[in-house]
């Protein structure tokens, strides 16, 4: 399945604003190899384009530690000091989650919440839906998404931050939600099978994988036909130089 039979929805952040303004737009996601020609035209019919490609000169290997790193402190020291806002009161307060289903969660999983956004806000998961979460962290949207699908249905949560993991399934096991499977793995090499889950959802991940490209057509794999894919990811308004590109402190804050 190419991405011209997936539904992309879309929230942007201004990444440049302290108190987000949360859009939601709708754009038609197309083929991981669409020439550049095409993708400056929908970018000019007011659609969102994206940069795929990291520097050369970056070092991803370098870029994936650090940013485990950073995420299994946040995993066992959530009030710690970093550069991004976290937890429930965060997520209620500037992302328009709902505080009372934020408050049946349990506070393992909202205490280290670091989304941008609510992609639960772009449209709806139904009843009996297969679900993935990439970068499910410790568990905030997925044991939403879990709520929402119910038993007949399951939720996913891949992450690849092994704090990350051990702290969604001890939210799955206390929450009591037996259909909810949590694996350690990359967005980009997803730990599942082609045309396996009906929705994906992120939120703020991507935008910190190095290979974009390859990480999108990871989610047209793992989307049955018709699947959707609610992302919510922050985005810039400017293209950056490679100068900065290539700068992992900048990437990791």
């Amino acid at each position: 399945m190419g991405f011209s039979d997936v539904t992309l929805l879309a929230t942007v952040r201004n990444a440049r604003t302290v108190n987000p303004k949360i859009a939601v737009a709708e754009v038609r996601a197309t083929r991981p190899d669409m020439p550049d020609a095409a993708v400056n035209q929908y970018s000019q019919q007011g659609r969102i384009s994206v940069d795929v490609n990291c520097p050369i000169s970056l070092d991803t290997e370098k870029l994936r530690a650090e940013v485990s790193l950073i995420y299994s402190r946040v995993a066992s020291d959530p009030e710690g000091d970093f550069h991004f806002h976290r937890g429930p009161d965060y997520a209620a307060g500037f992302l328009g989650y709902d505080p009372r289903k934020l408050a049946a969660i349990p506070a393992a999983a909202t205490a280290s919440f670091a989304g941008v956004g609510n992609p639960h806000a772009i449209g709806p998961i139904h009843v009996g839906e297969k679900v993935l979460d990439i970068g499910c962290g410790a568990g905030m949207d997925l044991i939403l998404a879990a709520k929402s699908v119910g038993p007949s249905g399951s939720a996913i949560g891949v992450d690849m931050t092994a704090e990350m993991c051990e702290r969604a399934r001890g939210t799955a096991r206390e929450t009591g939600l037996t259909w909810v499977q949590v694996r350690h793995g990359d967005a980009e090499a997803l730990p599942l099978e082609d045309c396996s889950v009906d929705v994906v959802i992120s939120n703020g991940v991507l935008n910190l994988v190095p290979d974009k490209k390859r990480a999108y057509s990871e989610i047209a794999r793992v989307l049955r036909p018709g699947g959707r894919l609610y992302l919510s990811d922050i985005a810039v308004e400017t293209e950056l130089d490679d100068s900065i590109r290539s700068d992992i402190d900048l990437w990791t804050g």
